[in-house]
């Protein structure tokens, strides 16, 4: 197996049924929504034609406040570390826990336990569709809730739902994405703010490196 990658360390369509081959880092994700990220993620498994068993995601089983999703993720690495101790199966490589800042009153107190777990965080604020609307746009507008950020989005997908992942619309925009997210998270480090911001992009690129 290869050696562990952090996400902060250096480093064609075609018409017929996609051959899946089991490569790289095995990442394991917990996701607070039940529709938008776990569409999105899967999504992209699909057209980089990832194999099941590298990127393993999951939506909330003990709830959807930030500090269950990485309970929740903290007992499925364990598990499956007892489990390879009995020979079935790997351990995960990485772990990442998706959520959004919304309302949360835990997040604070998810983000310290997620560290003091070595768990990755791709926090979105105000929420994930803030990740989709850097496919079309570079702002720093600071944005009261996500109804805001839909209202935005919705000027380049008018028929957004969440739902569905409109990964047609987002997919030949993804590297002007990954660049508006750099480019943003060097802004909200010089002046010292939050909102908006997103780290799915560290995500993102972690899957690039199996799918590539």
């Amino acid at each position: 197996m290869k050696k562990h990658r952090g996400p902060w360390s250096e480093r064609s369509f075609r018409l017929r049924e996609p051959v899946f081959e089991k490569t790289g880092d095995i990442i394991l994700v917990v996701c607070e929504g039940e529709k938008t990220e776990r569409n999105y993620l899967e999504g992209l498994k699909k057209r980089w034609r990832i194999h099941p068993l590298n990127v393993e995601v999951f939506g909330p089983d003990l709830g959807n406040s930030p500090v269950s999703i990485v309970k929740y993720a903290i007992e499925l690495r364990d598990n499956r570390k007892n489990e390879a101790k009995h020979g079935k199966g790997v351990v995960y490589d990485q772990v990442w826990c998706v959520f959004d800042r919304d309302k949360h009153v835990d997040l604070d107190e998810a983000i310290d336990k997620a560290k003091g777990n070595k768990i990755y965080v791709a926090l979105s604020v105000p929420c994930f569709e803030f990740w989709y609307l850097l496919h079309f746009t570079y702002t720093t507008r600071p944005f009261q809730d996500c109804d805001e950020v839909e209202n935005c989005l919705k000027e380049y997908i008018k028929d957004y739902d969440k739902a569905s992942a409109p990964l047609d619309l987002l997919m030949p925009e993804l590297e002007k994405a990954l660049e508006n997210a750099k480019i943003l998270r060097k802004h909200n480090k010089d002046t010292n703010s939050s909102c908006p911001s997103t780290d799915v992009d560290l995500l993102v690129k972690e899957l690039q490196k199996i799918h590539s």
